[in-house]
């Protein structure tokens, strides 16, 4: 664990990952890390016009990012775009 270079896997994280927030990474010695991770919360459905994209639980955010989201506890009641 000492040996990993955890700012620069954030960056590919994040990228990787668009329904994650923000990451942070925090050594704590002698031999812990602390891992913190902030979900996107879903505001609206996406209705698209492929089929197989809209079943895939298209969703965005407040700040416009769209990301797939399958909790349908999270989604079924929210608003559709089209």
């Amino acid at each position: 664990l000492a040996l990993i270079d955890y700012d620069s896997c954030r960056p590919q994280a994040l990228a990787h990952n668009p329904a994650i927030r923000s990451l942070s990474v925090t050594r704590l010695p002698p031999n812990r890390i602390e891992i913190a991770v902030v979900e996107r919360q879903p505001i609206v459905r996406l209705k698209l016009k492929d089929r197989k994209a809209a079943e895939r639980g298209c969703v965005a955010d407040a700040d416009g990012v769209a990301f797939r989201c399958f909790r349908r506890d999270m989604t079924e009641m929210l608003p559709i775009i089209r």
